[in-house]
């Protein structure tokens, strides 16, 4: 059987993971968020 300690631990390594990767994603998203918004200056300069 399963103790309740380790099934705490596991949820709580579980847990930083999760918020971990959401960070992760998220830096990911802005940096994205960045790159498109350079992007789209770059490619409207010419017409300006």
């Amino acid at each position: 059987m399963v103790s309740d300690e380790s099934l705490i631990q596991d949820y709580i390594e579980t847990n930083e993971y999760t918020e971990t990767a959401e960070h992760i994603m998220r830096l990911q998203k802005a940096q994205a968020v960045a790159f498109i918004a350079d992007a789209w200056e770059l490619t409207l300069v010419p017409c300006v």
